[in-house]
């Protein structure tokens, strides 16, 4: 999706966020699936509604925004704005990679790899 509404902040916050469309954290948009023309409803149903879920043995791949460009520029109220950073401290890195040890640990079939390179990472 391309639209790039803006967040107006309520009277009791500082921040007014204008949307841009962003490439991160979205999935792109899928082709149709071509199914047969003799599958019933129900299984065709199925196919589709599930066709973006991570099934059993999916390895999802993470990546850490590291350079300096990486970020945005958030305007406030009063006219100021000012560059934050997506760069997250190493705690920070050290947290998000013990969450995804204790989700692979729930058992579900999710394995996380973490990866140097953003383009091959599914989560950012």
């Amino acid at each position: 999706m391309n639209a790039t509404p803006t967040d107006t902040a309520s009277p009791r916050d500082s921040v007014e966020v204008p949307r841009a469309p962003y490439r991160y954290c979205a999935l792109p948009p899928q082709p149709a699936p071509v199914l047969p023309p003799n599958l019933g409803f129900e299984r065709s149903r199925a196919i589709v509604v599930g066709r973006s879920k991570w099934l059993s043995g999916t390895v999802l791949h993470y990546y850490f925004f590291d350079r300096e460009t990486d970020g945005e520029t958030v305007r406030f109220t009063d006219g100021t704005s000012r560059f934050v950073t997506w760069v997250g401290e190493e705690e920070q890195r050290a947290v998000v990679r013990r969450a995804f040890e204790t989700w692979k640990d729930l058992g579900i079939g999710l394995e996380f790899r973490e990866v140097q390179d953003r383009s091959e990472a599914e989560v950012r």
